[in-house]
């Protein structure tokens, strides 16, 4: 279950899941819903992602930044993410596309992600802030 916060300037997502891989593959989804029309992104490109970290927090922070920055750099949306969590490492397959204004839309200009009130917990929930 993915539910939007609303923050000073700032947007956020709180996710819900049944374990740590499912919610940080809720996430980069919700992350994409507040920017495009998440609905209408088909999965036509496969990237796959693999990232350390120090702490959990700091991992989804880190994979979270790089969706972000997929979209900014190579106008890339996802629709789907299968992120599987080992230790402080993480593999991600995102499935997406070249983002379509007219198809995909246009929401929030989410900035970047913040640690500002950032929660992760091992058993599938998560808080994350984004500032817009």
């Amino acid at each position: 279950m993915i539910k939007i916060i609303e923050h000073t300037a700032d947007i956020g997502l709180e996710i819900d899941s049944e374990n740590l891989d499912l919610a940080f593959s809720e996430a980069a989804k919700g992350l994409t819903s507040l920017m495009v029309d998440v609905e209408n992104v088909k999965c036509k490109k496969k990237i796959i992602l693999k990232l350390e970290s120090e702490d959990l927090e700091s991992l989804l922070v880190k994979f979270l930044s790089e969706i972000l920055y997929l979209f900014d750099a190579e106008s890339l949306v996802f629709s789907e993410a299968d992120v599987k969590i080992t230790g402080k490492v993480l593999t991600a397959k995102l499935c997406g596309e070249k983002y379509s204004r007219e198809r995909h839309g246009s929401k929030l200009n989410v900035k970047a992600v913040t640690y500002h009130m950032l929660k992760v917990d091992p058993a599938g929930k998560i808080r994350v802030i984004f500032d817009i």
